[in-house]
């Protein structure tokens, strides 16, 4: 039998010494962030606006008057706050909404991944002792000239066996 548990995904954030309790599931968060953020992307004016918008963020998430605690000023602060509790929020959806089977999987990948990097690091550094290897030594020049002088001494032999014919 299949048993879902329903839990609260609740997370603490701790900003100048006060701690606030955040429901990263709660719909109404994500679209009042998703609207504030694509409002100001990339925008660094501050007006009324921005402050008003940014204070009713902030009161709506951590609670009512948790902007008047919090900022003393009218400045970009707010709008860091938020893109910060933004990110937060996603990260602890995203991880309550992983079930254990992908994280599982998600661990294997990962693994698997950390592995082929290493092995291609070990790869490139064997690239560089061979082509270290080559500069000193100049083995490639050596190869080289061994068959030239091979091929020649084939071709004498024919031209002698030829001749003895």
């Amino acid at each position: 039998m299949l048993e879902i548990k329903i839990q609260e995904n609740l997370f603490d954030v701790k900003i100048k010494d006060r701690i606030f309790s955040i429901d990263a599931d709660n719909i109404d968060n994500h679209l009042l962030i998703d609207k504030f953020i694509k409002k100001y992307r990339g925008n660094r004016t501050i007006d009324d606006t921005f402050i008003e918008d940014c204070q009713v963020v902030i009161d709506e998430l951590l609670g009512k008057g948790s902007y008047d605690y919090l900022f003393d000023k009218d400045d970009l602060k707010p709008y860091y706050v938020i893109l910060a509790l933004a990110e937060e929020i996603q990260a602890k959806f995203d991880e309550h909404a992983t079930t254990e089977r992908q994280k599982e999987k998600q661990d294997r990948i990962k693994n698997e991944l950390d592995s082929l990097n290493s092995l291609t690091r070990e790869f490139g550094n064997l690239q560089k002792q061979m082509d270290y290897t080559k500069n000193k030594y100049g083995l490639k020049d050596y190869v080289n000239s061994r068959q030239k002088r091979s091929s020649k001494n084939n071709k004498n032999r024919k031209s002698r066996n030829r001749n003895k014919n």
